[in-house]
């Protein structure tokens, strides 16, 4: 019964068409509100808004309604400034009570300002006047403690919310000044956006009533040219002739259906072949591929093994068993149906009677095609009319100009023509300084309680700086400059108050929501008087334009009405009555229409529209069976073509292979073939099998055409030619009377759809509302209330520093007591100092008068101190003695450590250079960049050999000012068997290592995943072992290497490495007696010409190696640019034309043997006594933390030994 009710929608449906006109899409874009959150994906600082909000409601405390009307006059309103000086001088008690709220405001924290600094400033001089005279509590009194703590914390709270308030200011104050600088931009995109609404209106006007007038006329007209076939069409579907298309329709799809099902078997036939060849070939390219895929298997290891596996489990997975399309996708039932409709010969059997109503549609069409033009003409005439009301409506809206908007953005944001504009552009300046004054103030005491907080309280000691008294000496340094700048600070925000304030009474709140301010609304509409007293109106527009007030547009915007009506057009334009305004015509087109449709020919009865014997063969079709095609065939057609989608698997099969060590040779080569298989005939098969699939699903569809009630239609056939044989005249008349409320109908809903859109969609207000809201947020939202939180931060900075200078001030004194009972602390004492140290200082090892009350009176045995000492110095880097004769000390951690870092650092960074000049110069550097490792050995040999022979130590030990000594004989291993040892330990040893490590990394791949089951032979099996133990003799090399380097920490060895162990040697100092050996020349060579020719040609080794030693900056550098990132910022700097502007030159405090010879507890850059020890890391010499902080971050360079250095390489020392 459903596919029924189809057919009899599809083929009884009138002919007609259905009138809908398109919606308007505007060709622009409205921009006002782009910098809007929303429009950006953003979401709005909901804290910000609340923020802003409450000053918007402290403004409104403060103001009052402007009572312009008593004091400005037309004159005044219009710019006149001696009329405006008239009245302020006239009626200056009315201004000031206009403005008190916000004069008291400021005078009063002007006032206050003013108060509070001479108040306290007499405070000061009272308190300084009183104690001189008294003598100073440096202990806490009682309830001091109690006093402190309780200032802290009501402290801490006030200077937290201070500096929260001072960082708000920096915020607010910097989106203050970007939203002036903005809003001209602003301002000029909302001004744009104005013109987009005109032109906008002006294209609806002329789509309403041109372009969809247009298709109602395109409309009505070809409903007359097929007013025949319409009429037709109803008269059989009030009579049910309609079946007569049914039966005729399912023998026209019966013919096409026989006609697809010979071509769908052609080309299963078809693709059935290209199967049998795709199997073939499969089989062909599975049968050579599994041969090499089994030789894989066999003779190849993991994981090249596991490769070939898959490889075969893949072609496996692709082989199709039997590509074969079973052609019998139709029932024979359905093909012998399909037979028997053709058979039965129903457009022979129905031609006539169709043929019969064919006749009629042409009478009926050419009567009503002699009536046409009269309608057509009237069609036309309304037409015109309505495009003359669309170009009137378009002229007024031309002639809407905003230039005069355009000029006074222009002319207010033009620093030429504004004088104002001159001075807000250092605005941003001005900004700038005042928050960083309040932020200096926040950070001032926010320092001061940290330090009084966490400090520790003064003594007579030397403090350093991490005592409470440096927090008094940051409430001191806060309080002055807030005194000093109070006064300022409140007269700026006293005017930023007054003028922002107003500004926000006067502008802003009006904005925002102008029915709630009377007061602004009057002040509109007196401007608007004025301009209607030297403006006349030039058109009918400004007419009506005229006539409204300004509250009476917002309140009809706010009911969402147009300006259409709004403002009364339709008494001008008549669109919202356009029936009525055109009546004449409209009744003339209805006319016309009722008689053209009603003019019908004469029409006599039909004939027999199907005889019995007709009606009898068409019966036999009732038995007639027509099923739809076997689903299993079709899923069998998408089956084959998942199957025959090669690429896929073989892309699946690709990405779980580990490629890291390549594919094998038969892997890629099935690859290839099933590639190159699946362009060949693959891919095509494909495509024609989906071809064949939509072809049938096509057919399928036109199978349900085929399904129809072939009795109940021949009963509707013969009541149809019972209607038709008699009453044939009034059939006709309703379906042409029908066919005429239809045209009506169009052209009443044209009218209808006039109406709706100059009522909701033309002139509509609402893109004016977003405009004024965009131009609010522009002004206020994003420029004013900046303004005021700005002010209004300044303002509560202002308040919470009264009581914190307060409260600081209590607290200065608090922090200046000390404990009752001074504690002892360990610290370096001076020559002159008046108190011992403690027994166990090991600082200075110069005996010390005994004081009963801080030490013991009796001196500790000089052994035992110099034990202690010695420990030290090893933690310490206290490397020379104050005697020249003093035994020399071993080096400490960090000389050891910055040894061995400099050692490391040489190779490398000579490998990046022959590199770079191997690139630059292959010609040259070539040979020595492929047998770096051998040229390296030989030139350090040579540098080892020399640095041994001549200074009894390797090149990097000498640079660090250490020296090797023989265990046995305690001398230098300068010659013999001892520098042969030592040769084979700084230059052998790391050449092997690093052979050894290449080996491995060589071999680790390839014999790592061998068993020993599939190693044979005998070199194998020795690079498996080798794989096997070398990490366990690294690691045991480590352990003992470890281990030697903590005891030597803890003093419990002399050497911290086992390869001075072999070397039978150990590592000293170099003492002022070797430094000055080194430097000592033959009494034989100190006279004399050739005696000093021979001096230099002796001398030009030691030249070449100080010059290796300056250049060891260099190589430093290399390897510090290639192993950090500072390489690529360096480059990326390059690369954006930023130039690093160079350090300062390296000043050298003192040579390396002058620092030697100094006190073990001197500082070698104030020459004074150490404070709070720390090493620098790659040099191992001590300093204060002060001193070396400054100079390293100064010059980036030790100041004794001119290495590179950091504040990263600073150690501070607790001993």
């Amino acid at each position: 019964m459903i596919i029924f009710l189809l057919i009899l929608s599809i083929f009884g449906t009138v002919f007609c068409t259905d009138l809908e006109f398109s919606r308007y899409r505007s060709a622009e874009q409205y921009k006002c509100g782009s910098f809007m959150p929303d429009a950006n994906g953003r979401k709005a600082d909901v804290v910000l808004t609340f923020y802003y909000q409450s000053i918007d409601q402290f403004i409104s405390f403060l103001s009052a309604p402007f009572p312009h009307q008593d004091l400005l006059t037309k004159k005044a309103l219009t710019g006149d400034l001696e009329e405006l000086q008239n009245s302020v001088e006239t009626k200056y008690w009315q201004w000031l009570e206009w403005q008190k709220g916000w004069i008291i405001a400021s005078l009063s924290l002007l006032a206050f300002s003013v108060f509070f600094v001479f108040s306290y400033i007499l405070y000061k001089i009272c308190s300084c006047c009183c104690s001189s005279s008294s003598k100073k509590q440096t202990t806490d009194a009682r309830y001091d403690g109690c006093k402190r703590s309780l200032c802290n914390l009501l402290l801490f709270g006030l200077i937290g919310l201070n500096a929260f308030v001072a960082f708000t200011l920096m915020m607010t104050s910097q989106y203050a000044q970007f939203g002036l600088d903005e809003l001209p931009n602003r301002m000029n995109q909302c001004i744009d956006d104005l013109n987009v609404y005109k032109r906008d209106n002006d294209m609806r006007i002329r789509k309403l009533l041109i372009e969809d007038y247009q298709m109602l006329n395109s409309t009505i007209n070809t409903q007359l040219s097929s007013a025949g076939h319409n009429v037709v069409d109803r008269v059989k579907k009030l009579t049910g002739a309609h079946v007569i298309d049914v039966f005729l329709n399912v023998s026209k799809v019966a013919q096409e259906m026989q006609t697809d099902l010979e071509y769908v078997n052609d080309k299963i036939r078809f693709l059935n072949e290209e199967g049998a060849r795709f199997e073939a070939e499969f089989s062909r390219l599975k049968n050579t591929a599994n041969a090499e895929l089994m030789n894989c298997i066999g003779e190849e290891m993991e994981p090249v093994k596991s490769m070939c596996t898959k490889a075969e489990r893949l072609l496996d997975s692709l082989a199709v068993t039997q590509f074969k399309i079973d052609p019998k996708f139709i029932s024979s039932s359905t093909q012998n149906a399909l037979t028997e409709i053709v058979n039965a010969n129903i457009s022979r059997v129905l031609g006539e009677s169709n043929a019969q109503f064919e006749r009629l549609e042409t009478t009926i069409q050419h009567e009503i095609d002699k009536e046409t033009h009269f309608a057509q003409n009237m069609l036309k005439q309304i037409g015109d009319d309505l495009f003359v009301v669309a170009e009137t409506i378009s002229t007024q809206l031309k002639q809407v100009n905003f230039e005069p908007l355009y000029n006074s953005v222009s002319y207010v944001s033009d620093p030429k023509k504004t004088p104002t504009m001159k001075y807000i552009q250092y605005s941003w300046y001005v900004s700038l300084v005042v928050t960083g004054l309040f932020v200096l103030l926040a950070f001032c005491f926010l320092f001061g309680i940290l330090y009084g907080i966490f400090g520790r309280r003064p003594t007579y000691y030397n403090d350093d700086c991490c005592v409470r008294t440096t927090g008094s000496k940051f409430f001191s340094c806060g309080i002055w400059i807030f005194l000093l700048l109070f006064v300022f600070l409140a007269f700026a925000t006293a005017i930023i108050l007054f003028v922002m304030g107003n500004a926000t009474n006067l502008v802003c709140q009006p904005m925002r929501n102008p029915l709630s301010r009377p007061d602004a609304l009057s002040l509109a509409e007196r401007y608007i008087e004025i301009w209607k007293e030297t403006h006349k109106p030039t058109n009918d527009v400004e007419i009506l334009l005229e006539q409204k007030t300004p509250a009476e547009v917002i309140r009809a915007c706010s009911r969402n009405e147009t300006l259409y009506d709004m403002f009364d057009f339709d008494k001008k334009y008549h669109l919202n009555q356009l029936k009525e305004f055109e009546k004449e015509s409209y009744n003339q087109l209805q006319v016309f229409l009722k008689s053209t449709m009603e003019k019908m020919p004469d029409i006599r009865p039909l004939d027999a529209l199907i005889s019995r014997s007709e009606l009898s063969d068409l019966e036999k079709l009732a038995t007639v069976n027509v099923t739809k095609f076997s689903q299993q065939g079709l899923n069998a057609i998408k089956h084959a073509m998942d199957e025959l989608d090669l690429i896929s698997k073989t892309r699946e099969f690709e990405e779980s292979l580990n490629v890291s060590s390549g594919k094998p040779k038969a892997v890629s080569l099935v690859l290839e073939q099933i590639n190159e298989l699946e362009a060949q005939f693959a891919k095509p098969l494909r495509s024609r099998l989906n071809a064949l699939y939509e072809n049938i699903t096509t057919l399928d569809q036109k199978l349900t055409q085929l399904q129809v009630p072939v009795s109940s239609l021949l009963v509707k056939l013969q009541h149809a030619q019972a209607l038709l044989s008699e009453n044939m005249k009034d059939h006709f008349s309703r379906g042409a009377k029908e066919e005429f409320e239809n045209m009506i109908a169009n052209v009443d809903k044209y009218i209808e759809h006039v109406k709706i859109q100059m009522q909701t969609e033309v002139t509509s207000c609402r893109p004016l509302a977003e405009i004024a809201k965009y131009t609010t947020a522009a002004v206020c939202s994003y420029t004013v209330d900046p303004f005021n939180g700005t002010w209004m931060c300044m303002l509560i900075c202002l308040i919470l520093l009264v009581p914190i200078t307060v409260i600081s001030n209590s607290l200065i004194g608090l922090y200046s007591k000390m404990h009752a009972f001074p504690k002892y602390i360990v610290e370096p004492p001076s020559e002159s100092h008046h108190m011992s140290s403690f027994i166990t200082d090991t600082y200075d090892t110069r005996p010390k008068p005994g004081y009963a009350n801080y030490t013991y009176t009796d001196d500790y045995q000089r052994t035992y101190r110099s034990r202690k000492m010695g420990s030290t110095v090893r933690a310490s880097h206290l490397t020379a003695t104050s005697s020249s004769v003093a035994e020399a000390k071993g080096p400490s951690v960090f000389d050891i450590l910055a040894q061995e870092n400099l050692a490391t650092s040489i190779r490398p960074a000579l490998q990046h250079l022959v590199k770079y000049l191997a690139i630059f110069k292959p010609k040259t550097f070539v040979t020595v960049h492929r047998n770096f490792d051998e040229f390296y050995l030989l030139f350090d040999l040579m540098l080892e050999n020399y640095y041994l022979k001549n200074y009894g130590a390797s090149f990097t030990e000498n640079f660090y000012s250490m020296k090797r000594v023989h265990t046995k004989t305690g001398k230098s291993p300068i010659d013999g068997r001892e520098r042969v040892m030592s040769l084979i330990t700084l230059v052998g040893w790391p050449y092997v290592e690093d052979k050894l490590n290449k080996l491995y990394d060589r071999l680790k791949e390839v014999y790592e995943i061998r068993t020993w089951a599939s190693i044979k032979d005998i070199p194998s099996k020795l690079k498996k072992l080798f794989v096997i133990i070398w990490p366990y003799i690294k690691s045991c090399i480590k352990a003992i290497k470890s281990a030697l380097q903590l005891a030597y920490i803890l003093n419990r060895s002399s050497i911290h490495s086992p390869w001075l162990y072999f070397a039978g040697v150990v590592l000293k100092h170099l003492t002022p007696e070797d430094l000055e050996s080194f430097n000592s020349v033959p009494l034989h060579l100190k006279t004399g010409f050739f005696n000093r020719i021979w001096r230099f040609i002796l001398g030009l080794p030691g030249l070449v190696s100080r010059m290796f030693a300056y250049g060891l900056f260099f190589v430093q550098f290399l390897d510090y640019m290639y192993n950090t990132d500072l390489g690529g910022a360096g480059l990326k700097q390059m690369a954006a034309g930023i130039v690093t502007p160079p350090p300062p030159p390296h000043r050298m405090i003192l040579k390396e043997s002058e620092v030697l010879s100094l006190d073990t507890n001197k500082c070698p850059i104030c020459m004074k006594q150490r404070v709070n020890d720390t090493a620098l890391f790659v040099s191992g010499y001590v300093f204060c933390y002060t001193c070396i902080n400054q100079y390293v971050n100064t010059y980036q360079k030790c100041p004794v030994t001119g290495c590179p250095a950091t504040s990263q390489h600073l150690i501070r020392l607790f001993v």
